[in-house]
């Protein structure tokens, strides 16, 4: 996290709020970000990449995230990260998160249980 720090402290902002622009220095719009992201992506060698799939992976797991607490970013935690101003469209890595989570604890506990039988 610090190297990224670093290398958005060194990056020139492009009004108040923006770090990628275009060759002319100019912010992307929308579509012309998406069309940027699949060049780069094919230029890395990852034509399965596109800008909405990696935001919906980051998306992924940033819900999967569990602190120290046990406890994960909740909705509006997401939706200050994405922008999304639709909460439902977040409701779904929620509830994806959720049902993770209590599967983890439930077989952790059949697996409690199972140890109990056997002793």
């Amino acid at each position: 996290m610090q190297e990224t720090r670093d290398i958005i402290a060194a990056t020139p902002l492009t009004g108040t709020e923006t770090y990628l622009v275009t060759s002319f220095g100019e912010p992307f719009t929308a579509n012309g970000f998406g069309n940027k992201m699949r060049e780069w992506c094919d230029e890395a060698g990852l034509p399965e990449c596109s800008s909405h799939g990696l935001r919906k992976l980051c998306l992924t797991r940033l819900a999967d995230y569990e602190g120290p607490d046990g406890r994960g970013l909740d909705v509006r935690d997401l939706q200050a990260i994405s922008g999304h101003k639709d909460l439902r469209e977040l409701q779904v890595y929620i509830e994806n998160a959720d049902r993770k989570r209590r599967a983890k604890r439930a077989i952790a506990q059949l697996e409690e249980a199972q140890k109990t039988r056997t002793r």
